[in-house]
């Protein structure tokens, strides 16, 4: 009888252990996994072409002069942008809110400079100067605005993994929003997404420095939960509260089988 109740208690309590481990890793996927595939798409596009070369194309700047990029990135780092002037969408809104996260990191033309570049082969450099002022940017050598030849900017749009679709009788292209940052004629980091957050730009300019950057937050900024964060000013990682999801089961489990083998394990009064 003690030894049924012995291997009873022992089955139950490896039964518990299995569940409790199998919620400390389903817990936290199934959570990360509810706010759907789309952040785990961007990251996948956002790692394509890193590293990848980009092309010294020409580009026309508004003022009417013509400069190699690989001017513009021999002596500054560049994030590189790409619209169109009568973009009925995502254009304008991801431009201000790149213009919104520049001024919160600071460093535009000492550090960096930007560079918007209009893939729509009927833009003139009146229609850049135009988006330019809808963006409230103040055009200059921190901040150029820009066309190129059809040719050269497919390059640079294949280079970086940006694309461009014409939609029929709309007068509208298809396109993501993305800014690249350019690193000694290199893709060293993509963000992609509708709007550019504050965050996870300091991250790209930290590897426009050449620092290291080892964690990157997902795309998009309604993540639930995260096992680790990393400080965008000291770059110092630390434990985030998803984290206690992984950890607290597993203990919870460890805890719960102990006490059930060494409850079963006890001798009764007949077995004495």
């Amino acid at each position: 009888m003690g030894r049924d109740r012995r291997r009873t208690g022992a089955r139950l309590a490896w039964t518990g252990v299995t569940l409790l481990s199998i919620l400390a890793i389903a817990w936290p996927a199934s959570v990360s996994a509810s706010r759907g595939d789309e952040p785990v798409d961007l990251l996948r596009e956002e790692s394509r072409h890193l590293y990848g070369p980009v092309p010294d194309i020409d580009v026309q700047l508004i003022d009417g002069r013509h400069v190699r990029l690989a001017d513009l990135w021999r002596d500054t780092p560049l994030l590189v942008t790409l619209f169109y002037s009568h973009c009925a969408g995502t254009c304008t809104p991801f431009l201000r809110s790149l213009h919104t996260a520049v001024g919160q990191n600071g460093g535009l033309g000492s550090e960096y400079r930007v560079l918007s570049l209009s893939f729509d082969p009927h833009d003139t450099l009146e229609n850049a100067r135009a988006t330019a002022a809808a963006v409230g940017v103040e055009p200059g050598d921190a901040w150029l605005f820009g066309t190129g030849t059809p040719a050269d900017v497919a390059r640079l749009a294949e280079a970086v993994g940006f694309w461009y679709e014409p939609v029929q009788a709309t007068n509208q292209f298809d396109h993501p929003s993305l800014v690249a940052a350019v690193r000694d004629g290199s893709v060293v980091r993509v963000l992609l997404g509708t709007t550019v957050n504050a965050s996870r730009l300091k991250s790209a300019l930290f590897e426009l420095k050449g620092v290291y950057v080892p964690l990157y937050s997902r795309p998009g900024e309604n993540v639930l939960f995260r096992c680790l964060q990393i400080d965008a000013l000291t770059q110092e990682v630390r434990f985030d509260w998803g984290m206690l999801l992984l950890v607290v089961p597993g203990l919870l489990a460890l805890a719960i089988g102990g006490t059930i083998f060494r409850t079963t394990g006890r001798p009764t009064s007949r077995e004495a």
